[in-house]
């Protein structure tokens, strides 16, 4: 997501008050244990398309928000047209779908601007536009259970130890050395090296896992990749720079681990809530900036994953239509 393409600046607000409230009271939608009861990723109820790019993390924050943990979704319309109408006094939450657009470039005369090989120019842009959606628990109407029931049961649980192992093969298969044994977590942009203590030193291997995955985003800003001023250049503990690279890092590995199958509750880093909490006070739409940096690196590391998933993946099919 592009800051100058990001959506209007009142959903952008009240999206951000919801945050800030929640760090106020001390809660990190972010971080969290791995669920294997709740249901998989973030999906549409009917269509069963999963929600990506950094819809899952605006969901995440919205389901928190409002207490609630059924990843299962539905827009106005698409719910109207099943019978299904939300609870008095619902609020729906807010994701970005990407628009497309393009046009033919003109020269100064006005005429079409056309290359080295007589093909017209054409120049294309993304931008993103907010639309609202319904938690599926805000829904009801004649077999929204059975829906619901159906969608919980489509998703197949991988076993622990599988997710575990496919996981850490991804996170060592980025291209950047990581020693152990060291006191604590953390990136080295000068030795462009992770650090991180033994996998024993952590309470669960997720949690070892999750570390890794944090600072593996914080990875992904070098020079040589996607070039973060937060990790270019040397900022102090406490910095406003600082403060942003780190929720990068926090966004970004949340969306990596959801990915990945696992939990996000890492165990390496101190509350920076104060922080986030000020630099979101100033610019409500500087969490789409960031939202956006965090979705890159996210991708950047699981390029590969998101490849081989979408090679493998079966069409979406209704799990429920009315007539």
């Amino acid at each position: 997501m592009d800051q100058s393409s990001a959506p209007g600046t009142g959903h952008e607000e009240r999206l951000t008050h919801s945050l800030i409230e929640l760090m106020a009271n001390g809660v990190n939608p972010w971080r969290k244990p791995w669920s294997p009861n709740r249901g998989g990723s973030h999906r549409n109820l009917v269509t069963g398309h999963h929600y990506t790019g950094g819809n899952p993390v605006l969901l995440e924050m919205q389901m928190a928000a409002r207490g609630s943990e059924l990843p299962l979704w539905l827009g106005y319309n698409q719910a109207k047209e099943q019978g299904w109408s939300p609870h008095k006094g619902s609020k729906a939450c807010v994701i970005i779908r990407p628009q497309f657009n393009h046009y033919e470039a003109l020269d100064a005369d006005g005429n079409p601007l056309r290359d080295i090989n007589g093909e017209t120019v054409i120049t294309s842009w993304v931008s993103y536009k907010a639309a609202a959606v319904f938690n599926a628990a805000d829904l009801h109407g004649d077999g929204i259970e059975k829906a619901i029931t159906m969608a919980l049961g489509d998703v197949k649980p991988i076993p622990e130890a599988q997710r575990l192992a496919e996981a850490r093969a991804v996170l060592q298969a980025w291209p950047v050395p990581v020693i152990y044994g060291a006191d604590c977590a953390c990136y080295i942009p000068a030795l462009d090296r992770i650090q991180l203590p033994t996998a024993g030193s952590f309470h669960s291997r997720e949690a070892f896992l999750a570390t890794y995955a944090h600072e593996a985003i914080h990875s992904t800003g070098a020079a040589k990749r996607l070039n973060r001023d937060g990790v270019t250049r040397r900022h102090s503990f406490g910095s406003e720079a600082y403060a942003k690279e780190e929720l990068i890092a926090e966004l970004g590995a949340f969306l990596l681990t959801q990915r990945l199958g696992i939990g996000s509750n890492s165990e390496n880093h101190a509350a920076y809530l104060h922080h986030w909490i000020q630099i979101l006070q100033e610019s409500p739409r500087i969490l789409f900036r960031l939202l956006s940096d965090a979705n890159k690196a996210a991708d950047l590391i699981a390029s590969s994953v998101i490849k081989t998933a979408a090679e493998k993946a079966p069409k979406p099919s209704p799990i429920l239509v009315r007539r």
